[in-house]
């Protein structure tokens, strides 16, 4: 029987393709946000970015230096690296066109560029590659039209790179609100302001419907400020990923100098709470690094470092009061704030939970708001944007790099970053209680008297000659009253200081002075009292405490008036 001749099989399916631009996860704001991203890249050396709002069309538009015509031929090169020898933001060479094909809401859209003083136009007809279900070939460039040189002349676009859109209410609707006071109201990771505060480049507004939005961005970068804005400076700390012996590690780097380093090490089936110290090996061959930043804010409202005798956390700290509106959300801010952003190349992507620092914790006490909420970590890396690059792999990011896979980022890693925010914390908490410490009055040592005994009378026995006896009236002996000399506060033992402020340190009078409390007074003993009872009497005072002041002389008259008035 013959046997029968081998064939190849396997096809592109591109109505497949086009189809799945949509399911990509790519949300309208991710769209915007891959638009300015491909703005933002070092190679385009633009410096401002605008969004102009016509009745008819949205323009985004940048001042690079635009793109020439392999530029442009890669970049509708579907799954193309474009930037696989450059440390781009963009990862899998889709975002342009998923993003603009959501974005027209498959209409067709037009790109201008301008490079080396000549100008192109891209036509991407977007209703014909979805009608068509083919996208090869679609894609057209051609010069300027007069029509179109006039449309760029009246917006004063003079250079760099402009995507057209057909004007839609709901995308209009969203760019404002990241530009107005609504932009407050917004989830961490739906703000321009915030994914992109690490730029140097400005982001406006040119609204001709509603010209009360224009504005320029202003950005949000907590870690803006330098070292000395922070309680004991912004910790920087080194892990990498290290390959050893075919193995991936990941080594906190956390002192060269004194060759201290430490791995999260296997225990069990999983792996051990806390980190161990490691001997550094010339087997291990470094990969990537990863850094990690993490600081506190100085604020009066936690803690002054010259008068302060306590700490106190509220509220989301100054810095992001300013940036997020807490009225009524304040549990939805402190959960975007408790999260730690995972920032690649300069733009934050998404947010990593740690489970030692779930906002849920922060309600217990004020310490746990500085701690959780208050204190912040990032985890920052740079990478070049191959496709198959190891740090994209680690933190699990999809073709839609605004999508992680948290469930797959090594739990060894996640470990020692939580042990670096821990570490941090505990050297913000020691520093607290130093200034407390120092700001708080040296306890007085409170004041005791000794009871003098009055030594034993001895006298010789004296023989008395007979008289005859006359009735002695015997006059009760009246001693003076006994008075207390005032308490001054350096004699009065305060309570313990506590670190944490029971009320707001704001409202805290800290020069009030501590109250005096009364003396308790005795009266004077005027009476005759019964030997039988002396004794009782004489230890019943020796037993008071509350004598051991500035009376101890008015005792021993009480004693002595007593003893006089004895039968």
């Amino acid at each position: 029987m013959a046997s029968e001749q081998q064939i190849n099989i396997g096809s592109f399916n591109e109505a497949g393709l086009i189809h799945d631009l949509d399911k990509r996860g790519f949300s309208l704001f991710n769209c915007i946000s891959e638009i300015i991203a491909n703005s933002i890249e070092n190679k385009v050396e633009a410096k401002t970015i605008k969004f102009i709002i016509t009745s008819e069309f949205i323009y985004f538009t940048d001042d690079g230096i635009g793109m020439n015509l392999d530029n442009i031929t890669h970049m509708w090169d579907i799954f193309r690296a474009n930037n696989s020898n450059n440390k781009s933001l963009g990862i899998s060479g889709l975002g342009a066109k998923a993003a603009t094909k959501i974005l027209s809401r498959n209409n067709t859209i037009y790109y201008y560029t301008k490079h080396n003083s000549e100008w192109k136009k891209i036509t991407v007809p977007w209703n014909t590659i979805v009608s068509t279900q083919q996208y090869t070939g679609q894609v057209s460039v051609d010069n300027l039209s007069s029509e179109d040189e006039n449309e760029l002349q009246d917006l004063e676009i003079t250079n760099g790179t402009t995507l057209k859109i057909p004007y839609d209410e709901e995308i209009h609707d969203l760019i404002k609100n990241n530009f107005t006071e609504e932009r407050k109201y917004l989830k961490y990771h739906e703000r321009l302001d915030v994914i992109f505060g690490r730029f140097n480049h400005t982001i406006e507004l040119i609204d001709t419907i509603e010209h009360d939005n224009n504005s320029v961005i202003t950005p949000y970068n907590y870690f803006s400020e330098p070292d000395t804005s922070y309680y004991k400076g912004i910790n920087r700390e080194k892990i990498c990923v290290v390959n050893d012996n075919q193995k991936q590690k990941f080594i906190w780097f956390k002192d060269e100098d004194k060759e201290e380093y430490r791995e999260i090490l296997p225990s069990g089936r999983g792996w051990s709470k806390q980190s161990s110290k490691v001997n550094y090996s010339n087997d291990w061959q470094i990969v990537e690094e990863i850094y990690i930043n993490t600081g506190l804010r100085k604020s009066d409202s936690i803690i002054n470092e010259e008068t302060s005798t306590c700490y106190h956390g509220e509220g989301v700290g100054e810095y992001d009061e300013d940036y997020f509106n807490t009225n009524r959300r304040l549990d939805i801010v402190k959960n975007d704030l408790a999260q730690v952003p995972l920032i690649r190349n300069n733009q934050i992507i998404n947010s990593i939970i740690l489970d030692s620092f779930k906002a849920s914790s922060a309600r217990a006490t004020k310490k746990d708001l500085l701690r959780i909420i208050q204190l912040r970590t990032e985890i920052k890396y740079e990478t070049f944007s191959n496709q198959d690059n190891i740090l994209d792999a680690i933190f699990g990011i999809q073709s839609n790099k605004n999508q992680l896979n948290t469930d797959e980022i090594p739990k060894q890693l996640l470990r020692l970053v939580e042990e670096i925010k821990t570490s941090k914390w505990n050297e913000i908490e020691n520093y607290f209680k130093f200034i407390i410490e120092k700001n708080t009055p040296e306890k007085p040592k409170p004041v005791k008297s000794k009871v003098v005994k009055p030594e034993p009378v001895t006298t010789e026995p004296v023989t008395p000659e007979p008289v005859t006896p006359e009735p002695v009236t015997t006059e009760p002996v009246t001693t003076e009253p006994v008075t207390t000399e005032p308490v001054t506060p350096e004699q009065v033992t305060t309570e313990p200081v506590t670190t944490e402020c029971d009320t707001p340190i704001h409202n805290r009078n800290e020069s009030q002075e501590p109250d005096t409390p009364e003396l308790n007074t005795r009266e004077p003993i005027t009476k005759k009292i019964k030997g039988k009872d002396l004794k009782k009497i004489f230890n019943d005072l020796i037993d008071d405490e509350t004598f051991y002041n500035t009376e101890g002389d008015n005792i021993i008259e009480t004693l002595i008036g007593a003893l006089r008035t004895t039968q």
